[in-house]
């Protein structure tokens, strides 16, 4: 019986070797984005050990992938191969510097997409194919305009544009998902979308250019939140009695 419970013992203290539970193809892929990063980040043996990768399941594959810490080579690209990586579930590539996802084709297997201050300069169309996303992060990207078919992401529940140059948020049909909606510090001056986001919870329109008669359309528009921030406004200029209508509001942001 000792002897059984030093070999358990053993086993335990052994080193994980996850690695060769990946596929083959995981395995080149990220072997791939490693190489492209500065300093070089490939792991000896085990990727699922390594800071910028999550790996989940059974067998164990690429779930996460989250480089918003890293930085990439001099000439370097973050290779469009990471999107074939089948089960990835969330990916994380804030201020890495990549200015192209048109050659990414991004799965309908994921959830959670983060491409925060990233010079995009146009929304990335290629975004639209996947379908059961739930968190869309393009904030500081230097985007000018979003599509009116931004609702074929139907599962979308957060969405965030702050800090772009957008004039205008206008999807063509309802997004019934949607209860996070963050259009700070842009150049907005209609709310005619909330016809088509019925559900939202928190809004946040500060620093953009909207009037008295927006902040009315709001109260009336949204009576579902309970977070709204339109501070920072120049052309609001007093609070509407409309306001009553939001009997869920908890935080309410005016400067």
């Amino acid at each position: 019986l000792l002897l059984l419970l030093l070999l358990l013992l053993l086993l335990l203290l052994l080193p994980r070797q996850t690695n060769a539970a990946l596929s083959t193809e995981e395995r080149g892929v990220l072997d791939l984005i490693c190489n492209s990063l500065d300093p070089v980040d490939c792991p000896s043996s085990d990727f699922c050990v390594v800071d910028w990768v999550q790996c989940g399941g059974s067998p164990e594959t690429v779930i996460e992938i989250d480089l918003s810490r890293k930085s990439l080579a001099t000439e370097a690209s973050l290779p469009p191969e990471i999107t074939s990586l089948p089960n990835l579930r969330t990916l994380n590539i804030a201020f890495l510097g990549v200015n192209d996802l048109d050659d990414f084709l991004f799965q309908s297997t994921l959830l959670e997409l983060n491409f925060a201050g990233n010079p995009l300069m146009t929304f990335p169309m290629t975004v639209l194919g996947a379908s059961s996303l739930t968190s869309l992060n393009l904030a500081q990207t230097q985007i000018s305009a979003v599509p009116m078919t931004i609702n074929a992401l139907s599962a979308l529940n957060s969405l965030d544009l702050t800090s772009n140059t957008l004039s205008l948020f206008a999807p063509d049909e309802s997004m019934l998902s949607l209860t996070e909606l963050y259009l700070g510090d842009n150049q907005i001056n209609s709310v005619a979308f909330l016809a088509h986001t019925p559900n939202l919870l928190k809004l946040n329109m500060k620093a953009n250019a909207l009037g008295d008669d927006n902040f009315s359309d709001i109260c009336q528009g949204a009576p579902k939140l309970v977070e709204l921030d339109v501070g920072y406004n120049a052309m609001i200029t007093h609070v509407p009695a409309s306001l009553s209508n939001l009997v869920s509001l908890q935080v309410l942001g005016l400067s």
